[in-house]
């Protein structure tokens, strides 16, 4: 049997060669009327299903960091991250072959940890609201780890 990363790196020499049809981008819901509006930014990361989406931020427990907030700890105020924990996610849609510039693989993440069929990509460009087609709400609890 091939070792595992080999499967791996023939996943992302496809990558390189063809992109997918649609690409999905997941988010909690307090940026999706953002996004909906003024579409989304540069860097924005893209994943070929949108379970494997959904499974990025599943694996932050659905914590997203809002801003900081000042606790006493022993009498002591103490700065602590500030957080909303989401139970859902707002998937959009985006078709690449309607971008100026398509989305590159993206390669900042621990391969081994992801199934073979994962193909993870990101913008080099903002991507303006028309380009974000269809969106959907997922239950991050059907993605988190087991």
């Amino acid at each position: 049997l091939a070792h595992p990363r080999h499967h791996r790196l023939r996943g992302l020499l496809r990558m390189s060669h063809q992109l997918p049809t649609v690409m999905y981008h997941a988010t909690y819901p307090t940026h999706a009327d953002q996004i909906r509006q003024e579409g989304l930014r540069a860097g924005t990361y893209f994943a070929n299903t949108p379970g494997y989406a959904v499974a990025f931020l599943a694996m932050r427990g659905g914590v997203e960091i809002v801003g900081t907030k000042v606790v006493e700890f022993d009498g002591i105020p103490t700065e602590v991250p500030d957080t909303i924990v989401h139970t859902k996610v707002v998937v959009f849609a985006v078709m690449p072959d309607r971008l100026p510039i398509p989305p590159v693989p993206s390669f900042d993440h621990v391969a081994g940890l992801y199934p073979d069929d994962l193909e993870c990509y990101v913008s080099q460009v903002a991507l303006p609201a028309i380009s974000v087609t269809d969106y959907d709400i997922y239950d991050i609890s059907q993605y988190a780890a087991k």
